[in-house]
């Protein structure tokens, strides 16, 4: 295929949005190998993307490492012009390794990667008529709800978040101070064991767990008045969609919590980055720094 940017990457959906941020901009359509494991979130992801042409999958053993990836990959290319880069990658005889995680890491600015390269921050994602259908099914006719993503029980474990009994306790204050909104869970099938023990604390949640394909779950974030959510691609994309969105973070992370989202959203406090907190901290800051009543 002529003229196309060839780039291997791995496999997050919320580290292919900031990659596509920049590289969306950069005057060349995309293909994208992607490591063959499971779960093929990215693959969803690729297919909804204006600039992606093509994709493919390549076995795991085929694929550095995630500091080798990072290191070519990353900061490599980090102060290059866009003519600089392009014509760095005509020169490759093997595919591009790109991944922007490490810069970000160190809580660098995503416009400062590629810096003549415009940002984009809020690119067109395809959603087709018949996952908007399947989100009015799913929905039953709920908008400007309270949306949650807790991930499963070893996510949360491992990156010390909340437990099911802490979520239950923010979804009750969170009603107590704002009024009994309707609230929506959602995630994929191996977070349905946290899911489950939420639900079964707190009574009137649409529990989507499992139920939504990545196109469907975009149009579930959109139709949100607020996201609350553990780190992963979700929270990246409410962030593209322009969905209010607080995403927590553990420590070894903490360096990615207002590198790479809109300015302007940071600005309007629309999206809020923090460590863990105590659920009770959650709310205060909504009713008295978002002033969450005005918004609702």
């Amino acid at each position: 295929m002529e003229d196309v940017l060839e780039i291997q990457v791995e496999p997050g959906i919320g580290d292919f949005s900031w990659i596509y941020s920049k590289l969306s901009n950069i005057g060349v359509p995309l293909k994208v190998v992607v490591p063959d494991a499971k779960p093929r979130r990215l693959g969803q992801f690729l297919e909804l993307l204006p600039n992606v042409v093509d994709m493919e999958y390549k076995e795991p053993k085929h694929v550095p490492g995630r500091f080798l990836t990072c290191a070519i990959g990353g900061e490599m290319y980090a102060e290059m012009s866009k003519a600089e880069f392009l014509e760095h990658c005509k020169e490759k005889d093997n595919l591009i390794w790109f991944s922007l995680n490490v810069f970000l890491e160190k809580s660098n600015r995503l416009e400062t990667y590629l810096p003549d390269v415009p940002t984009n921050f809020h690119y067109d994602i395809n959603i087709s008529d018949q996952a908007i259908e399947e989100a009015d099914n799913l929905l039953g006719g709920k908008k400007d709800y309270l949306l949650l993503y807790s991930s499963s029980y070893k996510g949360a474990a491992v990156w010390k978040g909340w437990n099911s009994a802490d979520w239950a306790n923010f979804i009750n204050l969170y009603r107590e101070a704002f009024g009994d909104i309707d609230v929506v869970l959602m995630g994929a099938e191996w977070d349905l064991d946290h899911g489950e023990a939420i639900c079964n604390h707190v009574p009137n949640i649409l529990n989507l767990v499992g139920k939504t394909k990545l196109d469907v779950a975009i149009e579930v974030i959109k139709r949100s008045s607020y996201f609350v959510a553990f780190p992963s691609g979700l929270p990246v994309l409410a962030n593209v969609v322009k969905k209010p969105v607080w995403m927590f973070y553990p420590e070894h992370l903490s360096g990615l919590q207002y590198s790479w989202a809109c300015p302007e959203s940071i600005e309007s406090k629309d999206y809020k980055a923090s460590l863990w907190v105590p659920p009770q901290d959650v709310i205060k800051w909504l009713d008295e720094e978002y002033q969450m009543k005005d918004k609702l």
